[in-house]
C-alpha cells in the first residue's frame, strides 16, 4: 500500500499457493495517485484489487474461486486507468466480477488485444475503451462463455476505432448493457450477444467500416433503448443483422432509429411483436436489401427504408400513426419463403413506394393493404406484378379520407381482387393495367367527387377474367389538344361492369362485359393528332348495357373527332333514364334492343337529332321494344338532314312518344333491311320519317 505517499509501484509475476482453492488468497494493491505495473497474476488466487492513477497490465490473470471457509469467487478489479502492454491479455476471474473503473487503451500504436471470462460473474467497463493517444485495442472478447452480466462503455470515438473485432457476450450472458455513446471496430466486425440488451447512452452511435456489425438474440433478449438512447448503426457497406426486438422505453421519451450498411445489408429477424416498436421515434434503415420479419411501429414518426425490401419469417405492419412511410425501393417477399402479407398504417401521414412490388424471383407478396384509416395520400410509383406475373394477393389502398391515390407503374397484377379508395386518383404509367384472376376491381369515391386522372401516355386497361370492375368516379385524360389522347380498355369478361363519366382527351373507350354494363356518367372523346391521320375516338360498348343513376350522353362528335359508337347488345334502363348520342360523322351501330326488358325502358333516345346535331354518320338500329314493350318512354329523334342513312335492321320498334327519324335526301337514306315485316309502332303519338 503506498497510497499514503502516491508511489508507483511495479510488481513480478505474482502466483498463490497451488492447491485447491481452499486458501482464497487475495491480492490488492493501492498505489494512490501512483502508477502500477503487473505481470502475470494466477494460481490459487483469489481476489485482486488494484488502484493506480495508471495500471499496466503486461501479462494475463487469472484468480480461482475459494471454497474453504466457505465458496468465495474470485473478483478483479481495477481502479484507474487500465494499459494493455506486452502482449494479448486475457483476465480470467473464478467466476467473480471483472471491473474496470477507467479508461482501458493499448499501449500506444501496438493494438494489444484483450480478452475478459468471468463465467457468472459480472463484467463491468466504466471507462472508455481504446481512445486514448494511439490507444487502439486489437480484438475486445468479453464472455465468450458464461452466464455473467455485462456492462460496457464507449469504445473508440465517433470517427475513431476503440478496438478491431468487438464481440460482447453469448447465448446464455443476462443482461448485457451498452451505456456508451460511440463503438467503433474500424474495419473489423461487432457482435452483442446476451438474453436482455438495454442500451442506456445518450444517442449511442455503433460503426464500423464494410464490416457486419450484429445482435444476437440470446433466447429471450431484446434490445431496450432508454429515453436518451437516439439508436445509430452505421456499417459503410458491411451488414447489419439484428435478431432481438428494438424497443423504446416504456411510457418514456420517443428514441430514434437509424441503421445504415450503405451498399451492405440490414436484416431483422426477430417474429416476435415487432422489430422496432415501442415509443419509437423516427425510423431510418439504408442497405442494399433490406430483410423485415416483423413490424415495425414508430410514435407519429417517419419510417424511411432506402433500398430492397424483402419479408421473410411473417407478415408485416409498418405503422407511422401521423409520420409519412416512405419504400424508396423495390418490396418483395424473400425468394423460398412463403408470400408474405404487408400492412402499411400511415393514418395522416403519406405513404410512398417507389419501387416495383412482388416482381423479384417468388417474389409475389400475399395481401397488400395500404392506408386503410386517416386521410394520408399514397405514392405506388412502381407495378404490382407484371404483365404475366401477380405481385400480390388481394390488395387494399386507401380509405374514405384518403386524399389521394397516385401510381406510375405499367402493371398492377393480382392473385386477388384490387380495391382503391380516396378522393382523387392520378394515374401516370405508360400504358397502366390492373389485371385479376377472376377478382374484383373497384375505384372508389371517397366523398370529394374526385376522378381517376391519366396522364398522356397513361392508356388504361383493367382485365379482370370475369371479376366486376366497378368505378366510382369519372375517369379524365389530361386536359389540352388533344394530343397524346388516352385510350380506356376495361374487360370484365362475365363480371359486372359500372363507369362513371369518361371524358377530356379520352381517345377509344372499349368496355366489355358479357353480363352487364353499367353507365353512370357521360362519356366524350378527343381525336389523337399524334396517331396517323388523327384517328378519332370511338366509344365499343360489348354486352347489355344498362342506363342507371343520371341521363346519359355519349358524344364523339368534339373538336375534329368523329368517333363510331357500337352498342354489342341490349340498351336497357330501369330507372328510365335518357340516351343520347352525337358521333359526326363516326357511324351509330345499335346490335341490341333498346328498352325491350319489361320495366327497364329508356326515358328518351336522341341519335344525332336533328336540331342538336349535323353529324352525317350511319346509323344502324337492331330494334326498339318489343311487341308487349315500348322500349322509350319519351321522344324518339334518330338522325339529321345530314345523315347519311338510317337503317332499321330488326323488325320490331315500339315507343311511348313521338318519333321522328330523319336523313339525307339522298338516295334510299331510311331503310328497313331486318327481313320480313317490320312493325313501327307509337302509343298514339307522333311518326315521322323525313328526309333532306
Amino acid at each position: 500500500d503506498t497510497s499514503s505517499a502516491n508511489g508507483n509501484v511495479t510488481l513480478p509475476n505474482i502466483d498463490g499457493t497451488a492447491g485447491d482453492g481452499d486458501d482464497q488468497t487475495d491480492f490488492t494493491v493501492d498505489a494512490g495517485s501512483g502508477t502500477v505495473d503487473v505481470q502475470t497474476i494466477d494460481t490459487d488466487i483469489n481476489d485482486i484489487a488494484i488502484t493506480g492513477s495508471t495500471i499496466t497490465l503486461n501479462g494475463d490473470i487469472t484468480t480461482a474461486a475459494g471454497t474453504g471457509g466457505g465458496a468465495d469467487a474470485a473478483s478483479i478489479n481495477f481502479t484507474g486507468a487500465v494499459v494493455i502492454a506486452g502482449g494479448d491479455l486475457t483476465l480470467t476471474s473464478g467466476n467473480g466480477t471483472i471491473d474496470f473503473s477507467s479508461t482501458i487503451n493499448s499501449e500506444a500504436s501496438q493494438t494489444r488485444a484483450l480478452e475478459l471470462v468471468s463465467g457468472s460473474g459480472a463484467v463491468a467497463i466504466d471507462g472508455t475503451v481504446g481512445a486514448g493517444t494511439n490507444g487502439t485495442l486489437g480484438n475486445l472478447t468479453i464472455n465468450s462463455a458464461g452466464t455473467g452480466n455485462i456492462t460496457l462503455s464507449t469504445v473508440g470515438a465517433d470517427a475513431a476505432a476503440g478496438a478491431a473485432v468487438i464481440a460482447v457476450g453469448n447465448g446464455n450472458t443476462g443482461t448485457l448493457t451498452l451505456s456508451g455513446t460511440d463503438y467503433h471496430s474500424g474495419s473489423s466486425t461487432q457482435s452483442y450477444t446476451g438474453d436482455t440488451i438495454l442500451i442506456t447512452g445518450t444517442d449511442p452511435t455503433f460503426t464500423a467500416s464494410n464490416a457486419n456489425i450484429s445482435f444476437i438474440d440470446g433466447g429471450t433478449a431484446d434490445i431496450t433503448l432508454s429515453d436518451a438512447a437516439d439508436l445509430t448503426i452505421r456499417t459503410s457497406g458491411g451488414n447489419i443483422d439484428i435478431e432481438p426486438e428494438i424497443k423504446g422505453t416504456a411510457n418514456g421519451a420517443n428514441t430514434t432509429v437509424t441503421l445504415n450498411a450503405g451498399g451492405g445489408n440490414v436484416v431483422l429477424d426477430n417474429t416476435g411483436t415487432g422489430v422496432i416498436h415501442t415509443d419509437i421515434g423516427a425510423v431510418a434503415i439504408t442497405g442494399a436489401t433490406i430483410e423485415l420479419s416483423d413490424n415495425i411501429t414508430t410514435d407519429n414518426a417517419n419510417i424511411t427504408l432506402t433500398g430492397a425490401v424483402v419479408l421473410d419469417g411473417g407478415d408485416v405492419t409498418v405503422t407511422s400513426g401521423g409520420g409519412d412511410i416512405e419504400f424508396t425501393s423495390t418490396v418483395d417477399t424473400k425468394n423460398g419463403s412463403a408470400a408474405r402479407a404487408l400492412t402499411i398504417a400511415n393514418t395522416s401521414g403519406t405513404a410512398t413506394i417507389t419501387g416495383a412490388i412482388g416482381t423479384g424471383t417468388n417474389g409475389a407478396l400475399g395481401d397488400l393493404t395500404i392506408g386503410s384509416a386517416g386521410a394520408g395520400a399514397i405514392t405506388l410509383s412502381g407495378a404490382i406484378g407484371g404483365s404475366g406475373s401477380a405481385g400480390a394477393a388481394i390488395i387494399a389502398v386507401g380509405n374514405a379520407d384518403t386524399a389521394s391515390i397516385t401510381m406510375g407503374g405499367a402493371d398492377y397484377n393480382t392473385s386477388g381482387a384490387q380495391t382503391f379508395t380516396a378522393d382523387d386518383y392520378n394515374l401516370n404509367g405508360t400504358d397502366i393495367t390492373f389485371t385479376t384472376s377472376a377478382d374484383n376491381v373497384s375505384f372508389v369515391d371517397g366523398g370529394a367527387d374526385g376522378s381517376i386522372d391519366l396522364a398522356d401516355a397513361a392508356d388504361l386497361t383493367i382485365s379482370t377474367s370475369n371479376g366486376a370492375i366497378a368505378i366510382g368516379v369519372p375517369i379524365l385524360g389530361t386536359a389540352g389538344d388533344g394530343d397524346d389522347a388516352t385510350d380506356v380498355t376495361l374487360n370484365a369478361g362475365s363480371g359486372t361492369l359500372s363507369i362513371e363519366d369518361i371524358g377530356t382527351d379520352i381517345n377509344d373507350v372499349l368496355l366489355t362485359s358479357s353480363t352487364s354494363i353499367t353507365l353512370n356518367g357521360d362519356i366524350t372523346t378527343a381525336v389523337d393528332s399524334d396517331e396517323t391521320g388523327a384517328t378519332s375516338g370511338v366509344v365499343t360498348i360489348t354486352g347489355p348495357a344498362l342506363l342507371l343513376t343520371e341521363a346519359i350522353l355519349i358524344d364523339t362528335d368534339s373538336t375534329s373527332n368523329n368517333g363510331a359508337v357500337s352498342f354489342t347488345s341490349t340498351i336497357n334502363s330501369a330507372t328510365n333514364q335518357t340516351l343520347t348520342i352525337t358521333s359526326g360523322s363516326g357511324a351509330v351501330d345499335i346490335g341490341g334492343v333498346i328498352g325491350g326488358t319489361a320495366s327497364a325502358h329508356l326515358g328518351g333516345l336522341a341519335i344525332n337529332a336533328q336540331g342538336s346535331s349535323s353529324g352525317t354518320g350511319q346509323i344502324d338500329i337492331a330494334g326498339i321494344g318489343g311487341a308487349a314493350e315500348y322500349g322509350v318512354e319519351g321522344v324518339t329523334t334518330i338522325g339529321n338532314t345530314a345523315s347519311a342513312g338510317v337503317d332499321f335492321d330488326g323488325t320490331t320498334y315500339t315507343v311511348d312518344g313521338a318519333l321522328t327519324v330523319t336523313a339525307t335526301s339522298t338516295g334510299e337514306a331510311i331503310t328497313f333491311s331486318g327481313g320480313g315485316a317490320t312493325t313501327v309502332l307509337t302509343k298514339a303519338d307522333a311518326t315521322q320519317f323525313n328526309t333532306g
